[in-house]
């Protein structure tokens, strides 16, 4: 609701701003034409994409994507009725006749501002928030057997093992699609079956697995949730059923770790880390604009 009323306040603004060459009635007395305010050109041509772009980055970024996604995308559609009313308005005011050269530049930085952000939340949810949203969302395990089934255990976001699992380096796979994806069974002792499998992404080769925290104090598996890098690590668990003479029913995935949920915060904060860098890329992209629009006005 707030987003559709900011919308069409912004698309209203256009309107009285364009409109035969008027200003709105606060800066010029009603029917009378008044002449190019350039701070409020500046003002529009800053403001308006700036805070489209804030609104369409955290739409597809952050949790309203993963909750309600078809909302999200329906709300980036409500955003894109801004840039096409403020073109409605100056076809309609002739625009070009009545000194808002800078009227055209706008409804494609609007477009511009809109496109990007979806475009990098979107990025930006696929990279760190929604695993991150998809492993708090999980159970965490403690003590957790390496015989166990890994059925079991279908919905761990945070597994901590018992004492005596270890990441066996020395049954280790590199299936290579372009990048290495790397695999090597989480195992007790004596033990030929596995369903936990510690991972990574170009940290192995020629039996060294180096992937995760390798250290006495990582005893711990953050699980994997990446649909595009499991597939990958699949294959990798029949190499190594193929070589080393194992056996795997349901392999789940980790990435072997010290202390997963602080991993897990980790993703979080990167999240937040892109969206603060690119709100400041947006800010100077459109003061620059902004004050472009400003100079071009009549």
């Amino acid at each position: 609701g707030l987003l559709g009323l900011f919308s069409f306040l912004l698309t209203r603004y256009c309107y009285a701003m364009v409109a035969k060459g008027q200003l709105p009635s606060a800066f010029g007395s009603e029917n009378k034409p008044a002449p190019i305010n350039r701070a409020l050109v500046f003002a529009f041509n800053f403001f308006a994409p700036w805070v489209l772009f804030i609104l369409a980055f955290s739409t597809m970024s952050f949790y309203l994507h993963y909750s309600a996604p078809a909302l999200a995308f329906i709300l980036v559609g409500v955003m894109l009725l801004v840039p096409l009313g403020c073109g409605v308005a100056g076809v309609k005011a002739q625009a070009a006749e009545t000194g808002m050269r800078w009227l055209p530049l706008s409804v494609g930085t609007l477009v511009i501002n809109i496109a990007v952000g979806s475009y990098t939340g979107a990025e930006n949810f696929m990279r760190n928030m929604q695993p991150f949203y998809d492993v708090d969302s999980l159970n965490a395990y403690d003590a957790v057997d390496p015989h166990a089934r890994g059925q079991a255990y279908m919905d761990a976001g945070r597994v901590r093992f018992s004492p005596e699992a270890a990441v066996h380096a020395e049954f280790s796979i590199g299936f290579k699609n372009l990048n290495v994806y790397c695999v090597a069974p989480i195992m007790g002792a004596n033990q030929t079956y596995a369903d936990f499998w510690a991972v990574g992404v170009n940290c192995c080769d020629g039996g060294k697995f180096e992937c995760g925290e390798m250290s006495a104090l990582a005893h711990s598996g953050l699980r994997v949730m990446r649909d595009d890098e499991t597939p990958f690590y699949r294959l990798g668990v029949q190499q190594a059923m193929a070589e080393h003479g194992l056996r795997s029913t349901h392999p789940v995935f980790f990435y072997w770790l010290v202390d997963p949920r602080a991993e897990a915060l980790d993703m979080s904060a990167e999240g937040s880390r892109w969206y603060l860098v690119a709100i400041l890329f947006s800010l100077l992209f459109n003061l620059f604009y902004g004050g472009l629009a400003s100079n071009i006005a009549k």
